[in-house]
């Protein structure tokens, strides 16, 4: 950083003398043992020649880089804010869990996923067979992701692992399989790790649970269950909870977490509460906004190199 001339000038020489004289002059006319009150400078408020010069050199670094790399700083900015948002992005998954969705909707959500680094779309088994054939059109990069037995998880074991099974033929590349909250209890605890440990067999796999139904200890065993299990993550499923309902619950969750990772499906809809999500110790977020969050970023920092349909 430049080094900057802090001796003042004799403008401001001249301020602080008026200053002190006028602090003095109160002083001799309050009563003795009551404090004299600083007078406030509202110039104080304005930016330091520190807080500027550090500005400047900001500016010549994307300066000096533009110049090294022979492109114009406009575009040396442009690719830093994209790098970051797709950082931002690739922990944030489109999740579709309506059922009327078209497959040039779909195919809509391949473009944009794959343009803002979204982390894959996750779809019921419904879509399969659509997925397959939109992915395939012009091999978008953008993953192909299962969500099995949602919203409750209610269905047989059996039926959950044929619909893993059958996404694996159409080209899945993870799952997310709804677990019931009832086999959290003492008694078919067992029985919900036996199972964790079956599903955890089938590629990047994750178990989902229903969050507000589980109070702490159901929360406790959930994630001992599958702390040696080949599971990627454990997510908790909030529906329409408030953002700081979520951000509530994530403190108990906070409590038990092992070393597997925490994911997060909620109706989030802009990246704001996204990242107040992260910062509550969320690793993945997956919400059915997650194209519109990515559009959000992509206006706010005025990116022209993406065009998003």
């Amino acid at each position: 950083m430049p080094r900057t001339n802090t001796k003042p000038n004799s403008e401001e020489q001249n301020n602080v003398t008026a200053e002190q004289q006028v602090q003095e002059t109160s002083a001799q006319q309050k009563p003795a043992g009551e404090t004299v009150q600083p007078v406030t400078d509202v110039a104080k408020e304005t930016p330091t020649t520190s807080e500027q010069s550090e500005k400047e050199t900001e500016k010549d670094l994307f300066r000096q880089l533009a110049v090294l790399l022979g492109s114009p700083v406009e575009n040396i900015k442009e690719e830093f804010f994209i790098y970051q948002i797709h950082k931002f992005m690739s922990k944030v998954g489109k999740v579709v869990v309506r059922y009327n969705a078209t497959e040039e909707e779909l195919e809509k959500l391949f473009i944009n996923s794959s343009l803002l680094n979204i982390d894959g779309i996750t779809v019921s088994p419904a879509y399969f067979a659509v997925c397959k054939r939109v992915k395939s059109k012009n091999d978008y990069p953008a993953r192909f992701c299962s969500i099995i037995d949602f919203p409750f998880g209610e269905s047989a074991f059996k039926a959950k692992l044929a619909s893993i099974k059958d996404g694996k033929s159409y080209g899945v590349e993870e799952n997310t399989v709804m677990m019931p909250a009832m086999l959290l209890d003492e008694v078919n605890i067992k029985q919900f790790k036996k199972q964790c440990v079956t599903i955890g067999r089938y590629g990047i796999s994750s178990i989902a649970l229903n969050a507000l139904d589980l109070d702490e200890g159901a929360i406790d065993r959930a994630i001992k269950a599958i702390s040696k299990t080949k599971l990627s993550h454990i997510i908790f499923v909030f529906g329409e909870a408030t953002v700081e309902e979520v951000k509530n619950k994530m403190v108990v969750i906070n409590k038990y977490r092992g070393l597997k990772k925490i994911g997060v499906l909620a109706n989030v809809e802009n990246a704001k509460d996204v990242s107040e999500l992260f910062k509550c110790g969320a690793d993945k977020i997956l919400t059915p906004y997650a194209d519109n969050i990515g559009k959000e970023l992509l206006e706010k920092f005025k990116i022209k190199g993406i065009k998003a349909v």
